[in-house]
């Protein structure tokens, strides 16, 4: 069954260890954590198992001092709190709560952030970490039947823009990555990239130089991570011209993953360069949550010095998941729930 054999990942931002159902007791938490002289950041686990993550391929992070300029969602790939896990599993405990109707109804969504906002919880960020984890497990399959597009000469008449713009697509997405980079520069040209203002800039370039072929190579390689950063992406493409079917059976395939989330993940360690700072981040409802932090050399720092950097990336963190709830906000009523969104 997809998502129950054990994977190892090394991140860029961090390292990610997944173990079968059975030895899954406890979250896996940081008993110790040390910044060596050979930078490496050293963890000590509570189930004691030890690693060393070297710094340079961690995710570094560089706070943004200026705070008058429009700010975007600030995106840190972390794992998710052990907490909203459980939450979710008492809302969904059994696979026949994933169950879905066809039928279109008058309560079916509109919009992707509508199939799966309320059903996730949380904010843009947890909606995309969710649509990520869902399609590295594969739990989502975006070439599934249910995503093909019926081959029909029907056209609307007139004319829609949707469907001049997907009538040559094989699937509801832009799944090649042709159709998907002509999609881009479309909206691009348009200033119609709202979406995508929340993804890493580092990932919007590899999609950009990625071809069909490296594609396919990287998916059939087992590269799922890489292929899970680009196929984001395709989903807010074309999220827009997906119809009640294939919503329902996206949201039925994230809720299964993140149901199944391994709750022994390793912690996630980011790096807070100006300060010196390894910071193990989770994910909650709420926003990002800060769980262990430890400073480069910090025998020689005081505890005044200490407490002060403590309260600075503390107060960043917080800053960050207000900053990320207030333009989510506004992109709701502006974007999310405007009729140019509506299924048509």
């Amino acid at each position: 069954m997809k998502g129950r054999f054990v994977l190892f990942f090394v991140f860029v931002w961090g390292i990610t260890l997944s173990v079968n159902a059975q030895n899954e007791l406890k979250p896996v938490q940081i008993k110790q954590m040390k910044w060596g002289l050979d930078y490496q950041i050293y963890l000590k686990l509570t189930n004691d198992s030890s690693y060393s993550l070297p710094i340079e391929d961690l995710f570094h992070v560089l706070p943004k001092n200026n705070q008058s300029q429009n700010p975007e969602f600030t995106y840190f790939p972390v794992r998710f709190d052990s907490g909203y896990i459980e939450k979710i599993r008492e809302r969904y405990p059994t696979t026949a709560d994933y169950s879905f109707d066809l039928t279109l109804t008058e309560k079916d969504p509109k919009t992707l952030w509508s199939a799966l906002g309320s059903s996730l919880e949380g904010g843009w960020v947890h909606f995309i970490n969710c649509m990520l984890y869902a399609l590295e497990t594969q739990e989502l399959d975006l070439r599934a039947p249910i995503m093909t597009r019926p081959v029909t000469k029907w056209k609307p008449k007139p004319l829609t823009e949707s469907y001049k713009r997907t009538k040559g697509w094989k699937y509801y997405l832009p799944m090649s990555m042709k159709e998907a980079h002509r999609e881009y520069k479309r909206r691009k040209k348009e200033g119609d990239l709202e979406d995508l203002s929340s993804i890493p800039p580092e990932w919007i370039k590899m999609f950009l130089k990625t071809t069909d072929r490296m594609y396919e190579i990287d998916r059939l390689s087992g590269d799922f991570r890489r292929v899970a950063k680009i196929d984001v992406i395709k989903i807010l493409l074309g999220s827009r011209y997906l119809g009640t079917a294939q919503l329902n059976y996206m949201k039925n395939c994230v809720l299964k993953a993140v149901s199944n989330y391994k709750l022994r993940q390793m912690p996630t360690v980011l790096i807070f360069d100006e300060y010196e700072a390894a910071v193990s981040l989770a994910l909650d409802e709420t926003g990002y949550v800060m769980e262990n932090i430890i400073f480069k050399n910090q025998e020689n720092l005081t505890e005044e010095e200490i407490a002060q950097r403590k309260a600075i990336i503390n107060d960043y963190i917080t800053f960050i998941n207000l900053e990320n709830k207030l333009q989510f906000q506004k992109r709701l009523k502006a974007t999310y729930l405007s009729p140019k969104n509506e299924q048509k």
